[in-house]
């Protein structure tokens, strides 16, 4: 029976068949606020449920030079926070069973102010399923931490819809779409009220539509183009660094170059997306953005070393991947919780081999291409995703590096995977399931088994 189906068809079947029970599993037993500032992320669901889309920025009346950004919340967030807060990176100690119980009892009090501005940058439109979570909980009265179960059961599902949409849709790389799609660190993500919920979907159906563009009538075609250009607007609204993604627009322009409306049409698209973020990247400077982050950080000095010696940075960057390749590789393919849920070591291996298959030596799609211009095409789009890992580098670099750090800290691997869903356009393809096809999903096909397994083992030994 499958062996009639589509890569598409088949793929976005079976991720549907893995990545449903794992985000129920997920949002019911990761323990409340056990993803990366999830605390902070609810917040800025309650304040986007009570209508605040955008956080207020008001003058700190204890210090008239320091600012407070944020809005409404409920101090009880804090509170149930704070219950489960002597766990974090502490993989030794498990959840106390009082401590649960209590947490249940603790119901919605009054809107209160909190300062989030931490998460205050990212936009709206991340939070509006974890949102809607928070307003059904406190319509039917129930606690904090069902809410937030709710939320993450909302937010979770959507984000795998969009991304069975994506899978469903692509012209290319829909191995690459789903191996990445299935990996512990992206599905944990999902299932939480973090903006990486949203913002990893958004990112793989981006992907799908870029794939799109390879074809003539595609790249023509005003909607395509349309949809392309508002999703990387979107996750590079939330992440600025990705906006050099929008150089893929004129990777695709010199495909097309015959085709003075088709090219002209890709570039308008390059400028479009890069012009907006960068605009949107003003508004928080001025608006939103406030002083927070390690001792020692200093925007304007590390803006000014990096300006006075360029190499400086080459230096750090190398430095650091050199350092913490380790952390990098683990934490793009899951280390879950505060970064202390671990997979078994084989299964890092594993996930490895599968995303090395999944792009695959397939046959090219494109007969009417010269080898060396498929090549060449290749090159390219790994050079802009290159270009885009150095610009998260980069900003971190400014925004959370102390000055005179020998590597650049606050990067982790989970900051990689929308990246790597464009790892899709480089990907082999086939128009028939032949013996190599077959083999690719058979691999991936163990690896989703592999991984169907293996998160709620990890997940019951670190918190259970």
């Amino acid at each position: 029976m499958f062996e009639k189906l589509t890569d598409n068809q088949f793929y976005s079947r079976i991720y549907l068949l893995y990545a449903v029970p794992l985000t129920i599993f997920l949002a019911f037993n990761i323990p409340s606020f056990q993803v990366p500032d999830e605390g902070g992320h609810y917040q800025r669901a309650y304040q986007v449920a009570e209508g605040e889309f955008f956080p207020q920025k008001t003058v700190n009346p204890s210090e008239p030079e320091e600012f407070s950004l944020g809005g409404s919340s409920s101090s009880n967030i804090y509170q149930v926070e704070r219950l489960y807060g002597h766990i974090k990176f502490k993989p030794d100690i498990k959840i106390d069973p009082a401590v649960s119980r209590v947490a249940k009892k603790i119901k919605w009090d009054e809107t209160r102010w909190a300062d989030t501005r931490n998460v205050s940058i990212y936009p709206p439109i991340f939070y509006f399923p974890s949102s809607l979570g928070i307003t059904l909980g406190k319509a039917v009265d129930i606690s904090v931490s069902d809410t937030l179960i709710l939320s993450r059961l909302l937010s979770g599902l959507m984000a795998v819809l969009l991304a069975f949409t994506a899978i469903y849709i692509t012209k290319r790389g829909s191995s690459v779409l789903f191996c990445i799609l299935v990996l512990p660190m992206t599905i944990a993500q999902m299932a939480s009220v973090s903006q990486d919920s949203i913002g990893f979907s958004l990112a793989a159906l981006c992907a799908a539509y870029f794939s799109k563009l390879e074809s003539q009538e595609s790249a023509n075609n005003n909607i395509t183009l349309f949809s392309a250009c508002s999703l990387l607007i979107l996750i590079s609204m939330a992440r600025p660094p990705y906006v050099a993604l929008s150089l893929l627009f004129l990777v695709f322009s010199l495909l097309h170059w015959r085709s003075r409306e088709i090219r002209l049409k890709l570039i308008v698209s390059f400028f479009s997306s890069f012009i907006l973020v960068a605009l949107w990247s003003i508004y928080l400077t001025v608006n939103v953005s406030v002083p927070f982050g390690p001792e020692g950080v200093s925007y304007a000095l590390q803006a000014k070393e990096m300006l006075n010696g360029p190499l400086q940075f080459a230096g750090l960057f190398i430095n650091s991947w050199m350092t913490n390749y380790d952390f990098y590789f683990l934490s793009f393919i899951g280390k879950l919780g505060y970064l202390d849920v671990n997979m078994p070591k084989w299964y890092y291996w594993f996930a490895a081999l599968s995303i090395i298959f999944a792009i695959g030596p397939m046959k090219s799609s494109y007969r009417e291409e010269s080898g060396k211009l498929v090549r060449w095409r290749m090159l390219l789009i790994v050079l802009v995703l290159l270009f885009t890992i150095v610009g998260l580098f980069l900003v971190l670099n400014i925004s959370w590096t102390p000055v005179g750090s020998l590597t650049i800290h606050g990067v982790q691997g989970r900051y990689f995977i929308p990246v790597a869903f464009f790892l899709s356009l480089i990907a082999g393809f086939t128009d028939k399931p032949n013996l190599g096809v077959k083999l690719q999903r058979g691999i991936l096909s163990t690896f989703a088994v592999a991984t169907f397994l293996v998160i709620p083992f990890a997940v019951m030994n670190r918190y259970y």
